[in-house]
């Protein structure tokens, strides 16, 4: 069998660069628009989020708390990622010492990446019928019952296959869906907060190598155990979300809502009104708790505006 060299890949490293290059000229060269803190503020007042709301009847304030929760989320989300994508292969093949896999290990590989990719375009589009907090629930339920299973079961290499590629699926919307959210009302913090919610992608760095330390003392299908505890720690986050009203509102799609002082009427439209029906199953109605702070911002707009209507 003909051995691999650095150089029977340097031309796919070639087009990477080359790729690289053309975007790093077309971001430097494109004029795009700057949102100023102070025009995310406003469209965050104009949803009804304000730095002053706090979580329930406490002190904290919401926005900072929901900020916190998403981050904290996001790094521990990372670390079963990159945890999964580290030691999955190697658990197919130690497990194929005693049954041989259907396709190779690394087409698996190839299969479980397909699938976290695929899932990742599905959550967008059920995201228009079904509130993105619901969704990042039902993710983090899915994705730690089949680590649990990946860590209980005893099959064989085939048969473990299942609950690993289902994981990859699963796991696969969470961290564009914690990033959305976790952005949602924050106003003139937007852009550190999506600074901080980026930098969450150092916690795949730490635990590859807190499964490694159980590997050598136990097996790899042992050190799941962590991908389960940090699921369920993270799964904290949307059920914060689902819990808290003022939550609820901040991160919720705002039907009937403006933008800058233009109405969308996205009220009228079907999906629309499923997402509504959905959100409404699972806490109050976005929005329904909040007309007239709205409707009294938007006559300080038009108040503003001396072409405005009365």
């Amino acid at each position: 069998m003909k051995k691999t060299s650095l150089l029977d890949v340097q031309w796919t490293y070639l087009a990477v660069a080359i790729v690289s290059v053309f975007l790093a000229l077309f971001f430097y060269y494109m004029p795009l628009p700057e949102a100023k803190d102070e025009d995310l503020q406003s469209l965050a007042e104009n949803l009804s989020i304000f730095p002053s709301q706090t979580v329930a009847s406490t002190k904290l304030p919401l926005i900072y708390t929901t900020a916190f929760m998403a981050i904290a989320c996001q790094y521990l989300y990372v670390a079963t990622q990159e945890g999964n994508a580290t030691w999955s292969e190697s658990l197919l093949k130690s497990l194929s010492n005693t049954s041989s896999l259907s396709i190779d290990s690394h087409n698996y590989a190839l299969v479980a990446g397909a699938l976290f990719a695929c899932s990742r375009l599905t959550f967008a589009f059920i995201c228009l019928v079904i509130p993105p907090r619901i969704l990042l629930l039902a993710c983090f339920i899915f994705s730690m019952l089949f680590a649990i299973l990946t860590y209980t079961l005893r099959l064989s290499a085939n048969g473990m296959t299942a609950p690993l590629l289902l994981l990859f699926f699963f796991e696969g919307p969470i961290f564009p869906l914690v990033f959305a959210i976790g952005l949602r009302g924050m106003g003139r913090w937007t852009k550190w907060v999506a600074s901080i919610l980026t930098s969450g992608v150092s916690g795949g760095a730490v635990l590859p190598f807190v499964m490694l330390a159980i590997n050598k003392d136990r097996s790899i299908q042992s050190s799941y155990s962590v991908v389960i505890a940090l699921f369920a720690i993270g799964a904290l986050f949307p059920i914060y979300l689902t819990a808290v009203r003022g939550a609820r509102h901040q991160v919720d799609p705002a039907i009937p809502s403006s933008l800058g002082g233009h109405p969308i009427r996205g009220d009228n439209g079907q999906l629309a009104g499923k997402s509504k029906f959905f959100g409404g199953m699972w806490g109050a109605k976005r929005g329904s708790d909040s007309g007239p702070v709205v409707e009294q911002h938007e006559r300080r707009l038009s108040g503003a505006n001396p072409g405005s209507k009365a």
